[in-house]
Protein backbone atom coordinates (compact mmCIF):
# COMPACT_ATOMS: atom_id res chain seq x y z
CA UNK A 1 0.00 0.00 0.00
CA UNK A 2 2.77 2.12 0.69
CA UNK A 3 4.58 1.47 -2.23
CA UNK A 4 1.67 1.98 -4.47
CA UNK A 5 1.40 5.68 -2.51
CA UNK A 6 5.13 6.36 -3.15
CA UNK A 7 4.64 5.24 -7.15
CA UNK A 8 1.29 7.62 -7.47
CA UNK A 9 3.08 10.70 -6.06
CA UNK A 10 6.11 10.19 -8.07
CA UNK A 11 4.19 9.93 -11.00
CA UNK A 12 1.82 13.05 -9.84
CA UNK A 13 5.19 14.67 -9.47
CA UNK A 14 6.34 13.37 -12.75
CA UNK A 15 3.47 14.83 -14.41
CA UNK A 16 3.98 18.02 -12.63
CA UNK A 17 7.05 18.23 -13.92
CA UNK A 18 6.83 17.08 -17.13
CA UNK A 19 3.62 20.01 -17.26
CA UNK A 20 6.23 22.20 -16.22
CA UNK A 21 8.42 21.66 -18.99
CA UNK A 22 6.11 21.81 -21.44
CA UNK A 23 4.80 24.92 -19.98
CA UNK A 24 8.83 26.71 -19.95
CA UNK A 25 8.81 25.51 -23.15
CA UNK A 26 5.70 27.39 -24.48
CA UNK A 27 6.68 30.37 -22.60
CA UNK A 28 10.25 30.07 -24.16
CA UNK A 29 7.98 29.76 -27.50
CA UNK A 30 6.05 32.56 -27.46
CA UNK A 31 9.15 34.96 -26.23
CA UNK A 32 10.65 34.39 -29.49
CA UNK A 33 7.71 34.71 -31.11
CA UNK A 34 6.94 38.05 -29.41
CA UNK A 35 10.79 39.07 -30.08
CA UNK A 36 10.73 37.83 -33.78
CA UNK A 37 7.25 40.35 -34.05
CA UNK A 38 8.84 42.94 -32.55
CA UNK A 39 11.82 42.68 -34.85
CA UNK A 40 9.90 42.59 -37.90
CA UNK A 41 7.30 45.42 -36.98
CA UNK A 42 11.01 48.02 -35.69
CA UNK A 43 12.16 46.89 -39.28
CA UNK A 44 9.10 47.90 -40.97
CA UNK A 45 8.50 50.92 -39.34
CA UNK A 46 12.20 51.97 -39.67
CA UNK A 47 12.09 51.55 -43.32
CA UNK A 48 8.57 53.73 -43.37
CA UNK A 49 10.39 56.60 -41.44
CA UNK A 50 13.02 56.73 -43.24
CA UNK A 51 11.36 57.04 -46.60
CA UNK A 52 10.09 60.35 -45.64
CA UNK A 53 13.17 62.23 -43.91
CA UNK A 54 14.79 64.14 -46.02
CA UNK A 55 11.85 65.38 -47.84
CA UNK A 56 10.56 66.66 -44.35
CA UNK A 57 14.12 67.60 -43.11
CA UNK A 58 13.66 65.63 -39.68
CA UNK A 59 15.83 63.34 -37.67
CA UNK A 60 15.73 60.28 -37.33
CA UNK A 61 15.89 60.58 -33.23
CA UNK A 62 14.26 63.77 -31.57
CA UNK A 63 14.27 63.08 -28.13
CA UNK A 64 17.32 64.78 -26.22
CA UNK A 65 20.43 62.83 -24.61
CA UNK A 66 21.80 65.80 -22.29
CA UNK A 67 23.59 63.15 -20.59
CA UNK A 68 25.18 61.44 -23.97
CA UNK A 69 28.50 62.71 -24.67
CA UNK A 70 30.09 62.62 -28.41
CA UNK A 71 34.01 63.36 -27.45
CA UNK A 72 35.66 60.21 -27.50
CA UNK A 73 36.88 60.38 -30.65
CA UNK A 74 38.13 63.71 -30.51
CA UNK A 75 40.00 62.96 -27.13
CA UNK A 76 41.87 59.81 -28.91
CA UNK A 77 42.91 62.03 -31.79
CA UNK A 78 44.73 64.08 -29.27
CA UNK A 79 46.25 61.47 -26.91
CA UNK A 80 47.66 59.42 -30.17
CA UNK A 81 48.18 61.88 -33.03
CA UNK A 82 50.34 64.09 -33.59
CA UNK A 83 47.89 67.32 -33.74
CA UNK A 84 50.56 70.49 -32.78
CA UNK A 85 50.31 71.30 -36.45
CA UNK A 86 46.20 71.27 -36.40
CA UNK A 87 43.64 74.06 -35.72
CA UNK A 88 42.33 72.29 -32.85
CA UNK A 89 39.39 74.54 -31.28
CA UNK A 90 39.89 74.72 -27.54
CA UNK A 91 37.12 74.56 -24.79
CA UNK A 92 37.04 77.98 -24.10
CA UNK A 93 36.49 78.75 -27.79
CA UNK A 94 34.20 75.88 -27.89
CA UNK A 95 32.09 77.92 -25.61
CA UNK A 96 32.71 81.23 -25.99
CA UNK A 97 31.08 80.27 -30.04
CA UNK A 98 28.40 77.86 -28.76
CA UNK A 99 29.85 75.37 -31.34
CA UNK A 100 28.13 72.79 -28.91
CA UNK A 101 24.50 74.39 -29.99
CA UNK A 102 25.52 74.48 -33.41
CA UNK A 103 26.84 70.68 -33.15
CA UNK A 104 23.03 69.97 -31.82
CA UNK A 105 21.58 71.85 -34.67
CA UNK A 106 23.14 70.20 -37.59
CA UNK A 107 23.40 66.77 -36.03
CA UNK A 108 21.03 64.53 -38.60
CA UNK A 109 23.68 61.64 -38.08
CA UNK A 110 22.21 58.10 -37.48
CA UNK A 111 25.40 56.64 -35.54
CA UNK A 112 26.70 57.40 -32.69
CA UNK A 113 30.36 57.52 -34.26
CA UNK A 114 29.21 59.79 -36.78
CA UNK A 115 28.63 62.30 -34.21
CA UNK A 116 31.45 61.88 -32.28
CA UNK A 117 32.98 62.54 -36.15
CA UNK A 118 30.99 65.67 -36.34
CA UNK A 119 31.95 66.53 -32.89
CA UNK A 120 35.68 66.16 -34.09
CA UNK A 121 35.49 67.95 -37.57
CA UNK A 122 33.94 71.12 -35.61
CA UNK A 123 37.00 71.13 -33.14
CA UNK A 124 39.00 70.67 -36.76
CA UNK A 125 41.16 67.88 -35.46
CA UNK A 126 41.53 66.11 -38.46
CA UNK A 127 44.75 66.49 -40.16
CA UNK A 128 42.85 67.16 -43.42
CA UNK A 129 39.71 69.03 -44.17
CA UNK A 130 37.92 65.05 -45.55
CA UNK A 131 35.01 66.37 -46.52
CA UNK A 132 34.05 65.17 -50.46
CA UNK A 133 31.88 67.26 -52.28
CA UNK A 134 30.81 64.47 -54.58
CA UNK A 135 29.93 62.04 -52.21
CA UNK A 136 27.83 65.44 -50.77
CA UNK A 137 26.36 65.70 -53.92
CA UNK A 138 25.62 61.82 -54.03
CA UNK A 139 23.57 61.92 -51.39
CA UNK A 140 21.12 65.21 -52.26
CA UNK A 141 20.51 63.96 -55.77
CA UNK A 142 20.90 59.68 -55.56
CA UNK A 143 17.37 58.48 -53.40
CA UNK A 144 17.88 55.03 -53.92
CA UNK A 145 21.44 55.51 -52.47
CA UNK A 146 20.29 57.71 -49.81
CA UNK A 147 17.85 55.69 -48.68
CA UNK A 148 20.37 52.30 -48.70
CA UNK A 149 22.95 54.27 -46.67
CA UNK A 150 20.36 55.59 -44.46
CA UNK A 151 18.71 52.42 -43.32
CA UNK A 152 21.56 50.46 -42.92
CA UNK A 153 23.51 53.44 -40.76
CA UNK A 154 20.09 53.29 -39.12
CA UNK A 155 20.32 49.88 -38.04
CA UNK A 156 24.12 50.23 -36.36
CA UNK A 157 22.55 53.29 -34.74
CA UNK A 158 23.35 54.66 -31.69
CA UNK A 159 25.72 52.90 -28.10
CA UNK A 160 25.88 55.74 -25.88
CA UNK A 161 28.48 56.81 -24.47
CA UNK A 162 30.78 54.68 -26.41
CA UNK A 163 34.37 54.68 -26.93
CA UNK A 164 34.99 52.43 -30.66
CA UNK A 165 37.61 54.51 -31.50
CA UNK A 166 39.91 53.42 -29.04
CA UNK A 167 40.18 49.94 -30.79
CA UNK A 168 41.73 51.80 -33.55
CA UNK A 169 44.79 53.14 -31.78
CA UNK A 170 45.85 49.85 -29.57
CA UNK A 171 45.34 46.26 -29.89
CA UNK A 172 42.87 44.79 -27.20
CA UNK A 173 44.57 42.90 -24.29
CA UNK A 174 41.95 40.26 -23.09
CA UNK A 175 41.95 37.97 -20.42
CA UNK A 176 42.59 34.16 -21.55
CA UNK A 177 38.90 32.60 -22.45
CA UNK A 178 37.70 29.80 -19.83
CA UNK A 179 36.95 26.79 -22.17
CA UNK A 180 34.82 25.20 -18.76
CA UNK A 181 32.21 28.32 -19.97
CA UNK A 182 31.39 25.74 -22.54
CA UNK A 183 30.21 23.40 -19.87
CA UNK A 184 28.29 26.03 -18.43
CA UNK A 185 26.50 27.24 -21.54
CA UNK A 186 25.26 24.19 -22.11
CA UNK A 187 24.22 22.81 -18.81
CA UNK A 188 20.32 23.66 -18.86
CA UNK A 189 20.24 22.39 -22.25
CA UNK A 190 21.86 19.13 -20.79
CA UNK A 191 19.05 19.45 -18.06
CA UNK A 192 16.27 19.32 -21.06
CA UNK A 193 17.67 15.94 -22.63
CA UNK A 194 17.96 14.23 -19.32
CA UNK A 195 14.27 15.11 -18.43
CA UNK A 196 12.91 12.06 -19.26
CA UNK A 197 15.37 9.97 -17.50
CA UNK A 198 15.45 11.75 -14.05
CA UNK A 199 13.20 15.18 -14.13
CA UNK A 200 14.93 16.31 -10.48
CA UNK A 201 18.64 16.39 -11.94
CA UNK A 202 16.89 17.86 -14.80
CA UNK A 203 15.64 20.65 -13.16
CA UNK A 204 18.64 20.88 -11.01
CA UNK A 205 20.60 21.22 -13.91
CA UNK A 206 18.61 23.93 -16.23
CA UNK A 207 18.18 26.14 -12.75
CA UNK A 208 21.70 25.95 -11.66
CA UNK A 209 23.14 26.59 -15.08
CA UNK A 210 20.55 29.40 -14.88
CA UNK A 211 21.85 30.77 -11.89
CA UNK A 212 25.20 30.17 -12.29
CA UNK A 213 25.50 31.66 -15.99
CA UNK A 214 23.69 34.62 -14.88
CA UNK A 215 26.28 35.21 -12.02
CA UNK A 216 29.25 34.70 -14.44
CA UNK A 217 27.66 36.55 -17.19
CA UNK A 218 27.25 39.66 -14.39
CA UNK A 219 30.49 39.30 -12.85
CA UNK A 220 32.38 38.97 -16.30
CA UNK A 221 30.82 41.99 -17.84
CA UNK A 222 31.57 44.20 -14.49
CA UNK A 223 35.28 43.25 -14.80
CA UNK A 224 35.20 44.64 -18.09
CA UNK A 225 33.21 47.45 -17.70
CA UNK A 226 32.58 50.27 -20.56
CA UNK A 227 34.43 47.94 -22.98
CA UNK A 228 31.62 45.13 -22.89
CA UNK A 229 29.20 47.22 -24.95
CA UNK A 230 31.87 48.85 -26.84
CA UNK A 231 33.35 46.06 -27.86
CA UNK A 232 29.87 44.93 -29.46
CA UNK A 233 28.87 48.26 -31.00
CA UNK A 234 32.41 47.77 -32.69
CA UNK A 235 31.62 44.46 -34.18
CA UNK A 236 28.50 46.12 -35.60
CA UNK A 237 30.55 49.09 -37.01
CA UNK A 238 32.33 46.98 -38.89
CA UNK A 239 29.72 44.60 -40.11
CA UNK A 240 28.07 47.51 -41.21
CA UNK A 241 31.32 48.55 -42.96
CA UNK A 242 31.55 45.64 -45.23
CA UNK A 243 27.65 46.12 -45.62
CA UNK A 244 27.97 49.51 -47.20
CA UNK A 245 31.34 48.54 -49.15
CA UNK A 246 32.47 44.84 -49.77
CA UNK A 247 36.09 46.35 -49.75
CA UNK A 248 35.60 46.20 -45.56
CA UNK A 249 34.88 42.42 -45.66
CA UNK A 250 37.30 39.48 -44.70
CA UNK A 251 36.56 35.94 -43.80
CA UNK A 252 36.65 36.20 -40.14
CA UNK A 253 34.56 39.23 -40.36
CA UNK A 254 31.94 37.84 -42.91
CA UNK A 255 31.53 34.80 -40.39
CA UNK A 256 30.59 37.25 -37.82
CA UNK A 257 27.73 39.51 -39.96
CA UNK A 258 25.94 36.02 -39.93
CA UNK A 259 25.58 36.36 -35.76
CA UNK A 260 26.16 40.02 -35.80
CA UNK A 261 22.33 40.44 -34.57
CA UNK A 262 23.72 38.84 -31.65
CA UNK A 263 25.86 41.33 -30.40
CA UNK A 264 23.25 43.70 -28.82
CA UNK A 265 23.86 45.52 -25.96
CA UNK A 266 20.78 46.17 -23.35
CA UNK A 267 22.80 49.36 -21.90
CA UNK A 268 23.11 50.90 -25.53
CA UNK A 269 21.28 54.25 -25.38
CA UNK A 270 17.77 54.00 -27.58
CA UNK A 271 17.83 50.02 -27.41
CA UNK A 272 15.82 49.97 -23.74
CA UNK A 273 13.01 48.12 -25.90
CA UNK A 274 11.07 44.81 -25.08
CA UNK A 275 12.48 42.93 -27.88
CA UNK A 276 16.28 44.09 -26.29
CA UNK A 277 15.45 43.14 -23.14
CA UNK A 278 13.95 39.93 -23.50
CA UNK A 279 16.87 38.73 -26.10
CA UNK A 280 19.54 40.00 -23.40
CA UNK A 281 17.73 37.43 -20.88
CA UNK A 282 18.35 34.99 -23.13
CA UNK A 283 21.97 35.99 -23.81
CA UNK A 284 21.44 36.08 -19.93
CA UNK A 285 20.81 32.54 -19.05
CA UNK A 286 23.41 30.87 -21.55
CA UNK A 287 26.27 32.80 -20.97
CA UNK A 288 26.28 34.07 -24.53
CA UNK A 289 27.54 37.32 -24.32
CA UNK A 290 31.57 35.94 -22.65
CA UNK A 291 31.68 33.63 -25.56
CA UNK A 292 30.83 36.67 -27.73
CA UNK A 293 33.25 39.07 -26.35
CA UNK A 294 36.01 37.03 -26.80
CA UNK A 295 35.54 35.88 -29.90
CA UNK A 296 35.00 39.35 -30.88
CA UNK A 297 38.27 40.55 -29.14
CA UNK A 298 40.15 38.01 -31.41
CA UNK A 299 38.32 39.22 -34.64
CA UNK A 300 39.25 42.76 -33.98
CA UNK A 301 42.62 42.26 -32.93
CA UNK A 302 43.17 40.37 -36.20
CA UNK A 303 41.22 43.05 -38.70
CA UNK A 304 43.04 45.78 -37.05
CA UNK A 305 44.06 47.85 -40.13
CA UNK A 306 40.39 46.86 -41.18
CA UNK A 307 38.35 48.07 -38.74
CA UNK A 308 40.23 51.29 -38.33
CA UNK A 309 39.26 51.66 -41.93
CA UNK A 310 35.63 50.69 -41.98
CA UNK A 311 34.96 52.70 -39.03
CA UNK A 312 36.27 55.79 -40.09
CA UNK A 313 34.43 54.88 -43.55
CA UNK A 314 31.26 54.54 -41.67
CA UNK A 315 31.68 57.61 -39.61
CA UNK A 316 32.47 59.63 -42.72
CA UNK A 317 29.46 58.70 -44.86
CA UNK A 318 27.19 59.68 -41.96
CA UNK A 319 28.88 62.79 -41.18
CA UNK A 320 28.40 63.45 -44.73
CA UNK A 321 24.51 62.92 -44.77
CA UNK A 322 23.90 65.24 -41.53
CA UNK A 323 26.13 67.76 -43.58
CA UNK A 324 24.18 67.52 -46.51
CA UNK A 325 20.95 67.05 -44.90
CA UNK A 326 22.57 70.31 -42.66
CA UNK A 327 23.11 71.93 -45.82
CA UNK A 328 19.77 71.88 -47.09
CA UNK A 329 18.45 73.44 -44.31
CA UNK A 330 20.32 76.71 -44.54
CA UNK A 331 19.53 79.94 -46.39
CA UNK A 332 22.29 79.78 -47.98
CA UNK A 333 26.22 78.48 -48.25
CA UNK A 334 29.19 78.64 -50.25
CA UNK A 335 31.99 76.48 -50.45
CA UNK A 336 35.19 78.10 -48.70
CA UNK A 337 38.24 79.30 -51.18
CA UNK A 338 41.49 78.00 -49.06
CA UNK A 339 43.92 79.81 -51.19
CA UNK A 340 46.34 81.67 -48.61
CA UNK A 341 44.49 84.87 -48.93
CA UNK A 342 43.07 87.68 -46.70
CA UNK A 343 40.01 86.47 -45.14
CA UNK A 344 37.41 87.80 -47.82
CA UNK A 345 33.24 87.42 -46.79
CA UNK A 346 30.36 88.75 -48.33
CA UNK A 347 27.06 87.75 -47.54
CA UNK A 348 28.36 86.29 -44.23
CA UNK A 349 25.33 85.66 -41.54
CA UNK A 350 25.43 83.41 -38.17
CA UNK A 351 23.78 80.04 -38.63
CA UNK A 352 22.34 79.81 -34.94
CA UNK A 353 20.56 83.73 -35.37
CA UNK A 354 17.17 83.70 -36.81
CA UNK A 355 16.75 85.81 -39.69
CA UNK A 356 20.35 86.77 -39.50
CA UNK A 357 21.70 90.00 -41.04
CA UNK A 358 24.64 89.29 -43.35
CA UNK A 359 27.65 91.46 -43.53
CA UNK A 360 30.89 91.39 -45.32
CA UNK A 361 34.36 92.23 -44.39
CA UNK A 362 37.58 92.51 -46.20
CA UNK A 363 40.16 91.20 -43.59
CA UNK A 364 43.34 92.62 -44.47
CA UNK A 365 44.66 94.32 -41.40
CA UNK A 366 44.00 94.13 -37.93
CA UNK A 367 40.50 95.15 -36.99
CA UNK A 368 39.24 97.09 -33.52
CA UNK A 369 35.20 97.22 -33.31
CA UNK A 370 33.09 100.09 -31.85
CA UNK A 371 29.66 100.12 -31.13
CA UNK A 372 26.39 100.64 -29.12
CA UNK A 373 25.40 97.95 -26.53
CA UNK A 374 23.64 95.09 -28.89
CA UNK A 375 24.48 97.08 -32.08
CA UNK A 376 26.04 93.73 -32.86
CA UNK A 377 29.32 93.62 -32.47
CA UNK A 378 29.75 89.99 -30.75
CA UNK A 379 27.45 88.43 -33.36
CA UNK A 380 29.39 89.32 -35.98
CA UNK A 381 32.84 88.21 -34.57
CA UNK A 382 31.25 85.08 -33.57
CA UNK A 383 30.08 84.39 -36.90
CA UNK A 384 33.62 85.13 -38.31
CA UNK A 385 34.65 82.75 -35.98
CA UNK A 386 32.20 80.19 -36.72
CA UNK A 387 32.80 80.41 -40.45
CA UNK A 388 36.93 79.97 -40.25
CA UNK A 389 35.69 76.73 -37.73
CA UNK A 390 33.16 75.45 -40.48
CA UNK A 391 35.12 76.02 -43.30
CA UNK A 392 38.60 74.34 -41.54
CA UNK A 393 36.61 71.15 -41.10
CA UNK A 394 32.97 70.48 -42.80
CA UNK A 395 34.44 72.91 -45.84
CA UNK A 396 31.37 75.12 -45.57
CA UNK A 397 30.48 78.83 -44.98
CA UNK A 398 26.89 80.15 -44.21
CA UNK A 399 28.16 83.13 -46.13
CA UNK A 400 28.13 83.69 -50.55
CA UNK A 401 32.04 84.24 -50.87
CA UNK A 402 34.58 83.11 -48.22
CA UNK A 403 38.06 83.66 -49.08
CA UNK A 404 40.30 82.47 -46.77
CA UNK A 405 43.52 81.36 -45.17
CA UNK A 406 43.47 78.15 -42.69
CA UNK A 407 43.87 78.85 -39.16
CA UNK A 408 43.34 78.33 -35.87
CA UNK A 409 40.46 79.93 -33.90
CA UNK A 410 40.76 81.21 -30.52
CA UNK A 411 38.46 83.65 -28.33
CA UNK A 412 38.22 85.13 -24.94
CA UNK A 413 34.86 86.57 -25.11
CA UNK A 414 32.22 84.94 -22.25
CA UNK A 415 34.42 85.56 -19.33
CA UNK A 416 32.91 84.36 -15.69
CA UNK A 417 34.42 84.41 -12.45
CA UNK A 418 35.12 80.94 -11.23
CA UNK A 419 33.58 80.28 -7.39
CA UNK A 420 35.58 77.01 -7.51
CA UNK A 421 38.78 77.81 -8.43
CA UNK A 422 38.66 81.15 -6.33
CA UNK A 423 39.44 83.60 -9.03
CA UNK A 424 37.95 86.75 -9.44
CA UNK A 425 36.52 88.57 -13.12
CA UNK A 426 39.47 90.04 -13.77
CA UNK A 427 41.56 86.75 -13.23
CA UNK A 428 39.87 85.04 -15.13
CA UNK A 429 40.27 87.05 -17.83
CA UNK A 430 43.99 87.11 -17.14
CA UNK A 431 44.19 83.76 -17.67
CA UNK A 432 42.33 83.57 -20.79
CA UNK A 433 44.19 86.00 -22.67
CA UNK A 434 47.36 84.50 -21.39
CA UNK A 435 45.84 81.05 -22.75
CA UNK A 436 45.93 83.13 -26.59
CA UNK A 437 49.92 84.12 -25.62
CA UNK A 438 50.96 81.03 -24.93
CA UNK A 439 49.28 79.56 -28.08
CA UNK A 440 50.23 81.94 -30.65
CA UNK A 441 54.38 81.25 -29.11
CA UNK A 442 53.74 77.41 -30.03
CA UNK A 443 51.63 77.20 -33.04
CA UNK A 444 53.07 78.18 -35.89
CA UNK A 445 50.08 78.54 -38.43
CA UNK A 446 47.66 81.25 -38.81
CA UNK A 447 45.45 82.19 -36.04
CA UNK A 448 42.18 84.33 -36.04
CA UNK A 449 41.79 85.95 -32.64
CA UNK A 450 38.54 87.10 -31.54
CA UNK A 451 38.85 89.05 -28.33
CA UNK A 452 35.08 91.43 -26.91
CA UNK A 453 35.72 93.96 -24.17
CA UNK A 454 39.35 93.05 -23.20
CA UNK A 455 40.46 93.93 -19.58
CA UNK A 456 36.64 95.25 -18.72
CA UNK A 457 37.48 93.64 -14.78
CA UNK A 458 39.27 96.48 -13.80
CA UNK A 459 39.75 100.28 -13.56
CA UNK A 460 39.89 102.41 -16.55
CA UNK A 461 43.69 103.73 -16.31
CA UNK A 462 44.98 100.02 -15.91
CA UNK A 463 42.56 98.55 -18.54
CA UNK A 464 43.53 101.41 -21.61
CA UNK A 465 47.14 100.87 -20.76
CA UNK A 466 46.83 97.08 -20.79
CA UNK A 467 44.54 96.83 -23.45
CA UNK A 468 46.65 99.15 -25.50
CA UNK A 469 49.98 96.98 -24.91
CA UNK A 470 47.95 93.47 -25.53
CA UNK A 471 46.12 94.47 -28.50
CA UNK A 472 49.76 96.23 -30.17
CA UNK A 473 51.43 92.99 -29.03
CA UNK A 474 48.67 90.88 -30.45
CA UNK A 475 49.12 93.31 -34.19
CA UNK A 476 52.86 92.75 -34.18
CA UNK A 477 52.86 89.35 -34.66
CA UNK A 478 52.64 88.49 -37.79
CA UNK A 479 51.02 84.86 -38.04
CA UNK A 480 47.92 86.48 -36.32
CA UNK A 481 44.55 88.63 -37.77
CA UNK A 482 43.07 90.47 -34.70
CA UNK A 483 39.72 91.31 -34.19
CA UNK A 484 38.65 93.04 -30.54
CA UNK A 485 35.75 94.69 -29.68
CA UNK A 486 35.56 97.99 -27.33
CA UNK A 487 33.52 100.30 -25.76
CA UNK A 488 36.79 102.49 -24.65
CA UNK A 489 36.93 105.21 -27.35
CA UNK A 490 39.89 106.29 -25.81
CA UNK A 491 41.70 102.86 -27.52
CA UNK A 492 40.93 104.18 -31.26
CA UNK A 493 43.20 106.90 -30.49
CA UNK A 494 46.35 104.89 -28.83
CA UNK A 495 45.87 102.62 -31.82
CA UNK A 496 45.10 104.75 -34.86
CA UNK A 497 47.41 104.49 -38.11
CA UNK A 498 47.70 100.61 -36.44
CA UNK A 499 44.44 98.90 -36.64
CA UNK A 500 41.58 99.54 -38.68
CA UNK A 501 38.19 100.70 -37.36
CA UNK A 502 35.27 99.56 -37.56
CA UNK A 503 31.85 100.20 -35.75
CA UNK A 504 28.27 99.13 -35.64
CA UNK A 505 25.62 101.62 -34.54
CA UNK A 506 21.72 102.32 -34.11
CA UNK A 507 18.80 104.92 -34.52
CA UNK A 508 16.82 106.25 -31.51
CA UNK A 509 13.33 106.91 -32.64
CA UNK A 510 11.19 108.60 -29.88
CA UNK A 511 10.64 105.52 -27.54
CA UNK A 512 12.34 102.54 -28.91
CA UNK A 513 16.06 102.03 -30.29
CA UNK A 514 16.34 100.31 -34.20
CA UNK A 515 19.71 98.29 -34.77
CA UNK A 516 20.58 97.34 -38.40
CA UNK A 517 23.41 95.34 -37.58
CA UNK A 518 25.52 96.24 -40.27
CA UNK A 519 29.41 96.66 -39.93
CA UNK A 520 30.48 100.38 -40.98
CA UNK A 521 33.71 101.77 -41.48
CA UNK A 522 35.44 103.88 -39.15
CA UNK A 523 34.81 104.85 -35.26
CA UNK A 524 31.62 104.56 -33.63
CA UNK A 525 29.90 108.46 -32.76
CA UNK A 526 27.07 107.17 -30.60
CA UNK A 527 26.20 105.63 -27.71
CA UNK A 528 23.04 104.30 -26.39
CA UNK A 529 23.71 102.59 -22.42
CA UNK A 530 22.12 105.95 -21.22
CA UNK A 531 19.31 105.81 -22.86
CA UNK A 532 19.02 102.61 -22.46
CA UNK A 533 17.96 103.41 -18.83
CA UNK A 534 15.45 105.40 -19.96
CA UNK A 535 13.75 103.03 -22.24
CA UNK A 536 13.92 99.94 -19.74
CA UNK A 537 12.02 102.66 -17.21
CA UNK A 538 14.63 103.86 -14.54
CA UNK A 539 13.63 106.56 -12.48
CA UNK A 540 14.06 110.06 -13.99
CA UNK A 541 16.25 110.72 -11.98
CA UNK A 542 18.70 108.45 -12.90
CA UNK A 543 18.37 109.17 -16.80
CA UNK A 544 18.57 112.79 -16.35
CA UNK A 545 21.63 112.92 -13.62
CA UNK A 546 23.41 110.40 -16.26
CA UNK A 547 22.27 112.07 -19.39
CA UNK A 548 23.78 115.78 -17.94
CA UNK A 549 27.46 114.66 -17.13
CA UNK A 550 27.59 112.67 -20.44
CA UNK A 551 26.99 116.25 -22.26
CA UNK A 552 29.33 117.76 -20.56
CA UNK A 553 31.79 115.34 -21.24
CA UNK A 554 30.96 114.21 -24.86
Amino acid sequence: MIKLLLNNCTSKRRVISIQTLYLFIIVMFLIMIVSLIIKIYEHFKLKKDIETLWSSRERLETKPEYYIHYHNYFVNIIENEHTEDRNIVDDETWNDLDIGRLLEKMNYTFTTIGTENLYAALRNAQEHNNIDEELLLKIKRDEEFRKDVSYRLAKLGRSGNSNTSKFMYEFMPVKKYNPLFILLSFMPIIGVLLFFINPYISLLLILGGFGLNAYFSHKHKGSTGLDYGDIFYAINIIVTAGNLNSRFNSKGLKRLSFISPLFVNDDSAGEMNMAVQIFAAFKLMFLIDYHLYHAAHGTLNKNYDLYKAGWRYTADLDMHYSLAMWREMLPYYTVPSAENTPLKTEGLYHPLVSDAVDNELNFTNDILLTGSNAAGKSTFMKALGVNVITSNGLNTSTSTVFNYTPGKVISSMEITDSVIEGDSYFISEVKSLKRIVDEIEEFDGTVYCIIDEIFKGTNTIERLAAGESFLRYLHEQENVNLIAATHDMELTDLLDGELDFYHFSETLIEDDIEFDYKIKDGIATSSNAIELLRLYGFPEAVYKKARIKVDENP
